[in-house]
């Protein structure tokens, strides 16, 4: 179950329904059903042209190699990677049935099952990834299998089903196609207009290739960088922005595939120039007295752009070597752009949207006396708290969009813990907690008194409220 369905806002939300359908019956079930789903993580579609490098950048996202990877094309079916245990996978068909599949780490070749029957499959994978989102690999656009090109627009943008996906990681190859950006423009047309660019984030593969490439006089992922800024400013209204990565190098790092033996070996190369680096690359080069077999295995996971700058990191151990790898990729900052779009607020905007489908509902039922008070009951409830720090956050960004207090709300908003809410560390203690909680509440009543606006008044109460329930959850163990 994903992690913030099973939080306490998420699971009052969940009891809401089960009393509302208790009252009114089947009236509701379609309107409860929608509500539960709502709750589940957000859907991003990995998306782009045959070959754009989607399937490494899933196996990067999600810290396992799950999804294949070679020449051929070889995302055949939509597939769904969500959290679940154990590892397992089912084949969705087209006509709604579902059918277990054989999984061993990767789907089998043989389905069992014609393709043009398949809607999706969908793998379940204990991956930490997975608890924010889930991640849809989606075969080639513009390729020579029509059906493969098929079942992506039909998948993405709808057909026997709604849109599948709330937001698409469009992954561009070198430069944008007139076909990229129209793709674009459909999955925003297929919510009927109301997708905006906030729901699309570019990814231009393939960073550590630009220019010259990696031995090129210039770095090649700063030649990349200069190429996603001009992508992502011509075209601004389909895409929030344009993220260079290198794919495989962020694959490495992320499936933790560097081990010490590797990182030794290429802090053993660290004394040649890059011509003969180069020579290593291409096969032409011999060095004495080191392991044949672990130069090649290195040359293949670092070759061009780790080969190159990569062998004076190496020297600090396979920790470094993976750090500088997750930070040259732009995996790093793919995955906190992904955080701040998509995962971040999504918890506390699917509550609030729950609420607000489940209040209209009540408005226009035979029922809505009774429904009335079992909201009425849920708004009142603390785990429901969460809904006023989405609105105060809403409207400081509105007024104050550089305020220090978003980056607080942010906090106590987007962290898992009541420590990291609070800025702790795990070890902290029971009663550091209640100390820390009770000083942040403090503060922010001090900040409301003195406040010159509206919208930094609310903040801050809401803020106190806040650290009055973290307070009021550590007041018993703190001082028993």
């Amino acid at each position: 179950m994903a992690s913030h369905i099973s939080s306490p806002a998420g699971l009052r939300i969940m009891h809401l329904c089960d009393d509302m359908e208790r009252v009114a019956g089947t009236e509701l079930t379609h309107i409860t059903a929608a509500v539960r789903e709502s709750l589940e993580p957000p859907k991003l579609a990995i998306v782009g042209r045959v070959k754009a490098g989607k399937s490494t950048l899933v196996n990067a996202l999600i810290g396992a190699k799950v999804a294949p990877t070679n020449d051929a094309e070889c995302t055949r079916i939509v597939t769904w990677y969500r959290y679940g245990m154990p590892d397992s996978a089912e084949l969705v068909l087209r006509d709604g049935t579902v059918r277990p599949v054989q999984f061993a780490g990767a789907l089998p070749e043989d389905l069992g099952v014609p393709l043009d029957s398949v809607s999706h499959a969908v793998v379940y994978l204990q991956a930490a990834a997975l608890q924010d989102y889930t991640l849809i690999d989606t075969p080639g656009l513009s390729t020579t299998t029509r059906e493969n090109d098929e079942a992506t627009r039909r998948a993405i943008l709808g057909g026997e089903a709604a849109r599948q996906a709330d937001a698409i990681i469009y992954v561009f190859k070198k430069i944008e196609k007139a076909d990229d950006i129209s793709f674009m423009t459909a999955f925003r047309e297929a919510s009927g207009g109301s997708a905006d660019a906030a729901e699309a984030i570019g990814v231009l593969s393939n960073a550590d290739r630009f220019g010259a490439g990696a031995w090129g006089p210039r770095d090649p992922i700063s030649v990349a960088a200069e190429t996603a800024d001009q992508i992502g400013t011509e075209h601004a209204a389909h895409v929030s922005a344009v993220i260079p990565i290198a794919g495989r190098m962020g694959e490495a790092a992320r499936t933790g595939e560097v081990r010490e033996s590797d990182a030794a070996v290429l802090a053993g190369l660290a004394h040649l120039d890059d011509d003969d680096a180069r020579d290593l690359e291409d096969g032409i080069l011999d060095i004495p007295d080191m392991d044949a077999a672990a130069i090649s295995r290195v040359v293949t996971m670092f070759r061009g752009y780790g080969l190159r700058h990569g062998r004076t990191i190496a020297r600090d151990g396979a920790a470094a070597l993976t750090a500088w790898l997750l930070e040259r990729s732009g995996m790093a900052a793919l995955e906190g752009a992904l955080r701040s779009r998509y995962v971040g607020s999504h918890p506390h905007r699917s509550i609030a949207n729950a609420v607000a489908a489940l209040a209209d509902a009540a408005r226009t039922s035979p029922h809505r006396s009774a429904l009335g008070e079992l909201l009425n009951a849920a708004r009142l409830d603390p785990a429901l708290h969460v809904i006023r720090e989405l609105e105060a956050r809403e409207r400081l960004a509105a007024r104050f969009p550089d305020d220090e207090l978003l980056v607080m709300l942010d906090t106590l908003m987007q962290q898992k813990t009541d420590r990291a809410r609070l800025g702790l560390g795990r070890s902290a203690s029971d009663h550091d907690v209640l100390v820390r909680a009770r000083e942040c509440l403090g503060d922010a009543r001090g900040r409301a008194a003195l406040a010159g606006s509206p919208e930094l008044a609310e903040a801050n109460r809401v803020m106190v409220r806040s650290y009055q329930l973290i307070a009021d959850r550590y007041h018993d163990a703190a001082n028993r």
